[in-house]
C-alpha cells in the first residue's frame, strides 16, 4: 500500500504482481454486474467506485499484462466539496452517531452474518438499489394511475424503475439494463410495439424479455405485439395474479437458460429445454474458443470479432445466458475442454491444463474445483471409466 498527499488531496494505492488486466478490459472493471448472488462477479469494485464518487473522489486502475495491477483512490481534503446535506463525522463522535457507520456497528454487535442494509442518502438511493439479489423490472406506461398500480403490484419482490413514455423507457433501459420490461402499447410518440422492436433489435438489450399491456382485444393487435418480439402480451384490464405469474414465468425461463448453460459447460446431461437459437449460440461460442486454445492473447475483442458481433453486444448476451463476464465465460469453456481431454484422451492434469492454454497448474485446479465441484483428479477417477467420447452423457 502506498499513501500520498499534496495540498488538496490524499491518495491510497494498492497493487499486486499478478497476471494483470488487458487494456480492453480495464474500462469494465468498475462496472455494475447483475447476478450478484453468484460468486466472483466483481461487485466489490463497483461499490468502491460508488462510495468514492459519492465523496467526490476518483478511483482508477493501471495494469500491464504479466506484471500486475494498481488501483488508486484519490480524495479531497476537508468537507467543502461535499453536498450541503452531507453530515461529516465529528471529532470524538461515536460511530453510531453517523448513519452509515452506525448501521454497520449495530450489525456487528448483533453478530449478524447477513448483509447489513445501508441507507445511502447522497443520491437518494437505498442499499437495495446499489446491490441486491432482486430482479429488476422496468415499468413503462403513460397513465399515472396504471403506473402506480404496477408499482404497487411489484414493489415488494422486485427492484423497480419507471418511465412514462417510450422514449424515456428506451433511454432508461439502456441505463439500468433491467431483467424484464413491462410496457403499455398505446403511448404518445414511441409506442410499446416500437419500443419492444427496438429493444429486440439492439445488440446490448436484445436479451431482455418484454411483456406488453394493451386495451386492444383484436387478434391483429396481439399479432403485432408478438411480431414485434414481445415475450408475452396481456389485455387490459388484466388480472393481477395472472400478470404476476407471467412475470415469474418469464424470469424463471431466464434462470433455466443459465442452468442449461451450466449443465452444458460441465458436461452434465440436462432435460432443460431452451430455444434453438440459444443452443446454437452456445455451440458457436464453444467452437470459437476451442478453436483458439493455441492462440496467444485471445482477447474478448477477438472473441467478439470471431462471433461477428460487437464486444458490448457479446458481453450482454453472454451475461444473460451464463451470468458470467466474457473472460470467465472463456475460462469455463477452456476448463470444459480440459475435462474432455482428461476423459477422452487420457491426459493427466498438467497436460490438459497446458493444452487449453492455462499454464499455472495451481490456478487451473482452483478454477476447475469452482466449476465442477471437485478436483481434476477426483473428476478423472469418477468419470473416466464411463466416458465414451460423447458430450452431455455424464449423470450429475
Amino acid at each position: 500500500m502506498v499513501l500520498g498527499e499534496n495540498s488538496g488531496e490524499v491518495s491510497v494505492s494498492v497493487e499486486d504482481s499478478g497476471c494483470g488486466i488487458g487494456p480492453e478490459d480495464i474500462e469494465g472493471v468498475f462496472g455494475k454486474f447483475r447476478g450478484i448472488a453468484q460468486k466472483g462477479f466483481g461487485i466489490g469494485l463497483y461499490l468502491v467506485k460508488h462510495f468514492v464518487e459519492s465523496h467526490r473522489g476518483r478511483v482508477y486502475c493501471q495494469s500491464e499484462l504479466g506484471k500486475g495491477t494498481r488501483f488508486t483512490i484519490v480524495l479531497k481534503k476537508g468537507v467543502s466539496h461535499l453536498p450541503a446535506d452531507a453530515v461529516p463525522v465529528r471529532d470524538g463522535a461515536s460511530p453510531a452517531d453517523h448513519g452509515l457507520l452506525g448501521e454497520l456497528v449495530d450489525g456487528a454487535e448483533a453478530g449478524e452474518k447477513e448483509e447489513v442494509a445501508i441507507v445511502l442518502t447522497e443520491d437518494g438511493k437505498t442499499a437495495d438499489e446499489v446491490i441486491t439479489g432482486k430482479k429488476s423490472l422496468l415499468l413503462i406506461d403513460d397513465e399515472e394511475e396504471i403506473g402506480r398500480y404496477l408499482d404497487h403490484l411489484f414493489r415488494d419482490r422486485y427492484l423497480l424503475y419507471r418511465a412514462s413514455n417510450g422514449e424515456d423507457g428506451w433511454k432508461l433501459a439502456q441505463q439500468v439494463m433491467p431483467d424484464l420490461v413491462i410496457s403499455d402499447v398505446r403511448m404518445q410518440g414511441m409506442d410499446g410495439v416500437e419500443l419492444c422492436n427496438k429493444i429486440k433489435r439492439s445488440e446490448a438489450l436484445g436479451h431482455i424479455p418484454v411483456i406488453l399491456l394493451t386495451g386492444e382485444t383484436a387478434t391483429e393487435a396481439r399479432l403485432r405485439g408478438i411480431e414485434g418480439g414481445a415475450d408475452d402480451y396481456i389485455t387490459k384490464p388484466f388480472d393481477k395474479d395472472l400478470l404476476r405469474a407471467k412475470v415469474e414465468t418469464v424470469l424463471r425461463n431466464r434462470d433455466q437458460l443459465r442452468r442449461f448453460f451450466f449443465d452444458s459447460i460441465t458436461l452434465k446431461e440436462t432435460a432443460i429445454k431452451v430455444p434453438a437459437e440459444y443452443q446454437e449460440f452456445l455451440r458457436r461460442c464453444i467452437e470459437v474458443v476451442e478453436g483458439n486454445l493455441d492462440t496467444e492473447e485471445f482477447t474478448t475483442r477477438k472473441f467478439a470479432q470471431a462471433m461477428g458481433i460487437s464486444r458490448s453486444g457479446l458481453y450482454q448476451k453472454v451475461k444473460s445466458i451464463s451470468g458470467q463476464s466474457l473472460n470467465a465465460f472463456i475460462r469455463s469453456i477452456r476448463l470444459r475442454r480440459a475435462a474432455v481431454l482428461m476423459l477422452k484422451d487420457n491426459m493427466n492434469v498438467n497436460q490438459a491444463a497446458f493444452q487449453v492454454g492455462i499454464g499455472d497448474a495451481r490456478y487451473f485446479r482452483e478454477q476447475f474445483v469452482k466449476l465442477f465441484g471437485m478436483t481434476p483428479s477426483e473428476y478423472i477417477k469418477k468419470y473416466r471409466p464411463a466416458f465414451n467420447g460423447e458430450l452431455n452423457i455424464i449423470k450429475g
